[in-house]
């Protein structure tokens, strides 16, 4: 039987008790979780890195490329084209109330 490791050793996943050893640093040091944790923690960063990257971006303007151009083959005045988007819509009370509504809640 292998004997136990001290809890120095052991991973330090803050939620719930992790038996699994702390992985090495190149530098020879100990990480302060497991391998699996680790892994888990880098996925979720990378997570939040590319979000607030993609946040950064569509704020400073976006790229043209996701642009998507919709135009009609016929002559007609679609009802999308009668509704002026240059001012902004506001919901009110009685609006939120038939979504509310209408989506069953």
């Amino acid at each position: 039987m292998s004997k136990p490791l001290a809890s120095s050793y052991l991973c330090k996943y803050s939620y719930k008790k992790c038996p699994n050893p702390r992985t090495i640093k190149r530098n020879g040091k100990l990480h302060t979780l497991c391998e699996y944790h680790r892994g888990k923690a880098n996925t979720l960063q990378q997570g939040y890195a590319k979000r607030k990257k993609d946040r950064r971006k569509a704020k400073a303007g976006g790229d043209s490329n996701n642009v998507l151009l919709i135009t009609a083959s016929h002559g007609t005045t679609s009802w999308l084209d009668q509704i002026d988007f240059s001012r902004q819509l506001v919901m009110t009370n009685a609006d939120c109330e038939v979504l509310l509504e209408l989506l069953g809640s």
